[in-house]
């Protein structure tokens, strides 16, 4: 299996034309995968959502295809996680098309590593950062109002920072990739670190909710993975 995935990603360099045809491919082997885990764990949803729920209690739908919509919405969640070790199998190999053949046998390590670094966010996320959010956020009804939440824009603001969090962790493998062909530089990352740093904060403000305490809780792990970044920038530097 592993000689036949490698095989996969040792083709000569393709024209533009071909670069969308094969671009156009490895989309639709996303979306059938996709589909496909979709349908597997609709049962689970039930399941999940109790799960979400919990740190809130009851949540409310506020119109007649608002439930139905949260459950395609959860489905096709649950499809995308449980599809990302293809889905970046499939990204790595459409970028790594420019790297030369004993390159690319960084790919598969490249795609697992991905996803576990998308799970190291997204857990983080969930596990520390959403409860704790909140808790600040619902203390600010002082006792006085009462909070009656719609169950699909909490889902929105849940699965909005799960996904937010697990792909801000990917940025050192980005920077990685960026630095082995060549775009960017351990000087450059360092020279730009204090417009990156304004641009994170502002990003944050971006993604989250507009308290302070979810701004910094994003732009802090933000600003930590830069410097990681550059860090491993400058040791695939003096590896070249």
């Amino acid at each position: 299996m592993g000689k036949f995935l490698l095989k996969e990603v040792e083709d000569k360099p393709l024209p533009f034309l071909e670069h969308l045809e094969e671009l156009r491919r490895r989309l639709i082997y996303s979306i059938v995968v996709i589909t496909i885990f979709s349908i597997i764990s609709h049962r689970f949803v039930p399941l999940i959502l109790k799960n979400l729920v919990k740190s809130t209690g009851k949540l409310v739908f506020i119109s007649p295809t608002e439930a139905f919509l949260v459950n395609i919405k959860l489905t096709l969640f649950l499809g995308i996680y449980l599809s990302l070790p293809f889905l970046f199998y499939q990204i790595w190999v459409f970028l790594g098309k420019g790297l030369k053949k004993d390159e690319k046998k960084i790919i598969l390590p490249l795609s697992f590593i991905s996803f576990i670094l998308f799970n190291t966010g997204g857990f983080l996320c969930y596990f520390f950062i959403i409860p704790m959010g909140i808790k600040l956020l619902f203390s600010y009804s002082l006792g006085i109002i009462e909070p009656m939440i719609s169950v699909n824009s909490y889902l929105s603001f849940i699965l909005g920072m799960i996904f937010s969090f697990g792909l801000i962790f990917e940025l050192p493998l980005i920077m990685l990739f960026l630095t082995k062909i060549g775009l960017v530089s351990p000087l450059i990352l360092r020279k730009y670190r204090r417009v990156v740093i304004v641009a994170i904060f502002i990003v944050s403000a971006i993604l989250t909710p507009p308290d302070i305490f979810t701004q910094i809780a994003l732009a802090l792990p933000l600003i930590v993975l830069y410097e990681l970044s550059i860090i491993v920038s400058k040791i695939l530097t003096k590896l070249k």
